[in-house]
């Protein structure tokens, strides 16, 4: 019997090293993912206060008949 460092995956055994560099891989993916996310969050976030902003202003003009 001989000791691999290695886990098993699929059925497989696959290396500690691909396995955390796919980790790492997958990880870096979701962080840009969620940073577009934000980023959207952000805008709309910034469109709505906007909008709110405006018709506050709306609400306090005098009626023009």
């Amino acid at each position: 019997m001989f000791a691999y460092k290695g886990v098993l995956h699929a059925g497989k055994y696959v290396s500690k090293k691909n396995v955390l560099n796919n980790n790492i891989k997958y990880t870096k993916i979701k962080i840009v993912q969620l940073k577009n996310r934000q980023r959207k969050l952000h805008h709309e976030i910034h469109r709505l206060e906007l909008r709110v902003k405006h018709m506050i202003e709306e609400q306090n003009q005098p009626f023009l008949l």
